[in-house]
């Protein structure tokens, strides 16, 4: 009678090879996770960098004050986790008025987000001026229980309408405003 070799794994290698696999996921898993978030931050960031420059782009074309907000009613808010809306302000009172165009909207911010912005309305004039002074859109994700579980990009809209990145000069993780103080976090 002949035998035939057992065919498969021993307990020792299946052993072996699960704990690679776990230690390996036990160092995967947080890297991916901060990968994701980071390209979250950058999608939000990049849809509120189009906003901006669609809301500029739309004062030069239609040849009218265009003003981008959150609209509370009718009138502009300081609420900026809220939706923005666009649209034509003939009289540039930062309200929405009967014969002005609601030109689109934008969602509002994730639930972990927080956007802010220096000002109550960001408004371009025909010539795609945004007014008397710079400024500053601050956006943070946070995907964490410590403070240092944050992603933040920053925005600076100069007086020409010209939108740069912001900057983080100090090295601590947060963008800041045109005038270098930390865009809040919260």
């Amino acid at each position: 009678m002949r035998y035939r070799a057992m065919e498969g794994f021993t307990i020792i290698e299946l052993l072996t090879t699960l704990t690679v696999i776990g230690l390996t996921l036990t160092y995967a898993v947080p890297f991916l996770n901060q990968t994701l978030n980071s390209l979250i931050a950058r999608q939000d960031i990049a849809e509120l960098k189009q906003a901006i420059a669609s809301a500029r782009e739309q004062a030069v074309h239609q040849s009218q004050q265009v003003t981008l907000c959150p609209l509370s009613g009718n009138a502009c808010d300081n609420d900026w986790n809220a939706e923005l809306s666009m649209f034509t302000d003939n009289n540039n009172n930062r309200q929405l008025d009967t014969g002005e165009i609601l030109i689109r909207r934008y969602r509002q911010a994730r639930t972990e987000a927080t956007r802010s912005y220096t000002g109550r309305v960001i408004s371009f004039s025909p010539t795609g001026f945004s007014g008397i002074n710079t400024g500053s859109f601050g956006y943070c994700l946070r995907y964490g229980d410590s403070t240092d579980d944050v992603r933040s990009d920053s925005l600076v809209i100069s007086r020409l309408g010209r939108i740069r990145p912001g900057t983080d000069s100090d090295g601590d993780g947060i963008f800041e405003t045109a005038s270098r103080r930390n865009i809040p976090c919260r």
